[in-house]
C-alpha cells in the first residue's frame, strides 16, 4: 500500500510539475525582433517576410518610427497562426 502510494504521490508530483512548465510555455509576454522570429517559431526570416509580416492583420507593434522598431507579441503571434491555419 504504501508503494502505491509513493507511486501516485511521485505521479501527482510530475503533472503538477508539467502543467506549471506549460504553463509558464503559454504565457510568455516577450515581444520579439524580427531577426528572433526563427528561434521562437521555427519560420526563417524571408518565410515570415513574404508570408506573415505586412499581411493587413498580422500583430505588430512599433517601438518607434522605424523599421527596426517593429515587435511582435509572443501570444498575438500565436494567435494570428492558430486563426489563419488551413486545415485539409
Amino acid at each position: 500500500m504504501d508503494d502505491l502510494l509513493t507511486g501516485l504521490t511521485r505521479l501527482f508530483h510530475q503533472a503538477y510539475e508539467q502543467g506549471v512548465a506549460d504553463g509558464r510555455k503559454e504565457r510568455d509576454h516577450r515581444f520579439i525582433k524580427r531577426s528572433e522570429v526563427y528561434d521562437e517559431f521555427g519560420i526563417p526570416v524571408d518565410s515570415f517576410d513574404s508570408n506573415f509580416r505586412g499581411k493587413e492583420d498580422f500583430p505588430i507593434y512599433m517601438f518607434g518610427k522605424t523599421e527596426k522598431a517593429e515587435r511582435y507579441y509572443i501570444p498575438a503571434v500565436n494567435q494570428w497562426i492558430l486563426d489563419h491555419q488551413q486545415h485539409k
